[in-house]
């Protein structure tokens, strides 16, 4: 049995990755509302399958329910499956296209245990008995699974779920056909470009979509849950920097059912923290919030939209970043001068900032903590320094007066 642990490499990739508002599925389009679907190919049945989900094809005929039982919409060559056919698509080249942070053997299981990441396999792969995926009580752990060629999932073997870990954190993108052994469990959406089979008795928590290939069921159980609309929906979530602080702020088109906003604070992506809570107010509203303690560098922040319900949906991740004081642009012009010079100052740090001109004695001969221009021209032709002071570090130009 191993452990996999992230490294820094991996774990930058894996927050790319999950830094979308809610989850993968939007990368599914229409399709995430089919727990089976083809694109190009039959659709059969036989026995008493029982499935939760859309069901459908978009060039093929579908046979076998009843007796099969379909809680959801049986789709055939209709406008969704014309749409759902390009979605399924697109998702397929999506989740391919993915860089692999771990490569893994082609044989999967024998209780084997993954933490969330990027896996791939290069040629035809195999799970038998227990495959165990351990979200490690982040929310937002996917586990994706690239396969270069068929995936067989043998009898009686199952995909484990641990740690908060659900079925629409998984993802298996296969160049090939599928096939789930008799009395199997499987968890996680299925793209595949093959066909998929489910032998007597294999039970899917997920979805099998496919770009091209038939669909073969028999007395099987799938489910994926119905569609519910969003708690909350946002339309704008974003940090930029004010002054010397960062300012947050979001928009909502809809609270249906929502609660109230945590705001959550990170320097290293790794640890986050609560920084403010917000209660809903309605649709349509502005929301802001001063971070007066944002630190030098880059600040990423998240928000947790909560439900009165107690469940909760993160947002997509947002960063702002605040310039060190190396960062200043600090300029003047024009230089020579013979009167008015012009102070040019990136960025506002502190209320005790202050502009100095000093003669070549060292004598100060100005002082001005609000404007930018200075009057030069009653000062003798010679050499100047000019100081600008901020939270406790300068910087200096010579500057020369004709």
């Amino acid at each position: 049995m191993k452990r996999f642990i992230l490294n820094k490499f991996s774990f930058a990739v894996l927050l790319l990755i999950t830094a979308n508002v809610f989850s993968q599925t939007d990368k599914l389009g229409t399709s995430a509302n089919f727990a089976f679907f083809t694109k190009i190919g039959a659709f059969t049945n036989e026995g008493f399958s029982n499935i939760t989900g859309d069901i459908g094809t978009n060039a093929g005929p579908l046979t076998g329910f009843p007796p099969g039982v379909v809680n959801g919409q049986i789709r055939i060559e209709t406008p969704v499956t014309l749409q759902s056919g390009d979605d399924v698509i697109t998702a397929y080249n999506y989740f391919a296209g993915l860089p692999c942070t771990f490569p893994l053997a082609t044989n999967l299981g024998g209780g084997q245990l993954l933490g969330p990441n990027v896996y791939c396999m290069g040629a035809a792969s195999t799970l038998t008995g227990e495959l165990k995926l351990d979200a490690q009580n982040n929310p937002n752990a996917l586990f994706i699974f690239q396969i270069n060629g068929a995936f067989s999932v043998a009898a009686l073997s199952k995909v484990v779920l641990l740690n908060g870990a659900t079925f629409d954190q998984i993802y298996w993108q296969i160049n090939g056909a599928v096939e789930l052994g008799t009395t199997s469990e499987f968890q996680g959406t299925i793209i595949a470009n093959g066909a998929i089979s489910l032998l007597e008795g294999a039970s899917l928590f997920g979805r099998a979509l496919s770009k091209a290939g038939a669909i073969g069921l028999k007395n099987n159980f799938a489910f994926i849950p119905p569609p519910v609309p969003l708690p909350i929906k946002l339309v704008k979530f974003s940090a930029s920097i004010i002054g010397i602080h960062n300012l947050i702020e979001w928009e909502s088109e809809a609270e249906n059912n929502g609660d109230y906003y945590e705001l959550e604070k990170s320097i290293d992506l790794k640890k986050f923290s609560v920084i403010a809570n917000l209660n809903t107010i309605g649709k349509n509203e502005h929301y802001e919030f001063l971070d007066k303690n944002s630190a030098f560098g880059t600040s990423y922040y998240r928000l947790k939209m909560n439900e009165a319900t107690g469940k909760y949906l993160y947002s997509k991740i947002v960063a702002s970043y605040k310039p060190q004081e190396s960062d200043l642009v600090f300029a003047a012009y024009p230089n020579p001068v013979k009167d008015i010079l012009t102070v040019k100052l990136g960025l506002d740090y502190a209320p005790n900032q202050a502009l100095n001109v000093f003669d070549a004695s060292g004598k100060n001969v100005f002082l001005d903590q609000t404007q930018n221009r200075i009057d030069m021209s009653s000062l003798p032709q010679g050499m100047y320094i000019l100081r600008y002071f901020s939270g406790g570090n300068s910087r200096i130009l010579k500057i020369v007066k004709q």
